[in-house]
């Protein structure tokens, strides 16, 4: 026997509303707050939790050490002044690989053509 269209049309309405149901109860067992007793049992866990603080004192010291055991009076300014250093050395070997325009007496000249000032083709880097 086949089912009418308007009985066929109220078993998906029913399955809707159910799957629409189902889908509200879960979102909303998930926004719901956790209960008392997990959230105390958490912060009593958290309390017995060491914290590690005088250790990670103790490690952040070390690394301001020297190979002496020393701390230096600016040990922040002395990193910067020497990065800057290293990136100036950078730049100075940059410039002495680059390839320089040829030098002749010709650049020099009033009657010398424009082309004659202008540098070599670029090295690829």
């Amino acid at each position: 026997m086949v089912p009418s269209p308007r009985r066929r049309v109220r078993a998906d309405l029913l399955s809707f509303i159910v799957l629409v149901a189902a889908v509200g109860l879960l979102n909303a067992s998930l926004q719901v707050p956790r209960q008392k007793a997990a959230i105390a049992e958490e912060e009593e866990e958290e309390g017995e939790r060491a914290t590690y603080g005088s250790e990670a004192l103790r490690f952040q010291l070390m690394k301001l050490r020297d190979a002496y055991g020393r701390i230096p009076p600016n040990p922040y300014g002395r990193a910067k002044s020497q990065v800057d250093v290293l990136k100036w050395s950078a730049a100075a070997q940059r410039v002495e690989q680059s390839l320089a325009p040829p030098v002749s007496a010709a650049m020099f000249l009033a009657s010398a053509p424009a082309s004659a000032a202008a540098p070599g083709p670029r090295r690829a880097s």
